[in-house]
């Protein structure tokens, strides 16, 4: 009985880990550039002190990783390679047609660009490219003001993955 309960959680585990959104947030404005998994975790990217920061969220435990500080590690000694005899993997097997279904299965939640390019002339001919190509959930603006600005929302489940890579 208790195994049955064992199996019946890990497999609910399971199937959240696999319906819960994954989304990517890249927002210029307000210096947002992350990836969520609702419900399990964070990975956010921070400039702090005009330092990089990688902060990473899982559940309730937080670490703060900095990429560009050099490593205070002492390097390994070098060892001599093993000879391994050569193995072939097969890459064919992840055709175009797999790749252009899983990219194919990504949602894009919000798209928004302001532009300016610091000239008139330029800025008269992409308004109203802007204005005809401004549809819902996209939003193309070109403004004077010297602003140049990006949102984006992009969403995508792990199920929806796994289901454009097998069939």
């Amino acid at each position: 009985m208790i195994l049955l309960i064992i199996i019946g959680l890990l497999l609910f585990v399971l199937l959240w880990l696999l319906v819960m959104p994954l989304t990517l947030r890249v927002d210029t404005w307000r210096q947002d550039y992350s990836l969520r998994w609702q419900g399990v975790g964070r990975v956010a990217l921070l400039v702090h002190d005009d330092e990089l920061v990688v902060r990473v969220r899982i559940g309730w435990w937080q670490k703060d990783f900095f990429p560009l500080r050099p490593s205070t590690r002492k390097p390994k000694p070098i060892q001599q390679p093993k000879l391994r005899t050569k193995v072939r993997r097969s890459w064919r097997q992840l055709s175009w047609r797999k790749v252009r279904n899983i990219l194919r299965s990504f949602r894009v939640r919000r798209f928004r660009i302001e532009l300016d390019t610091d000239d008139y002339v330029w800025n008269a001919f992409l308004y109203p490219l802007f204005y005809f190509a401004n549809r819902s959930g996209r939003q193309f603006s070109v403004n004077f003001e010297g602003r140049t600005n990006l949102q984006l929302e992009v969403e995508n489940r792990l199920i929806r993955m796994l289901w454009a890579f097998l069939w």
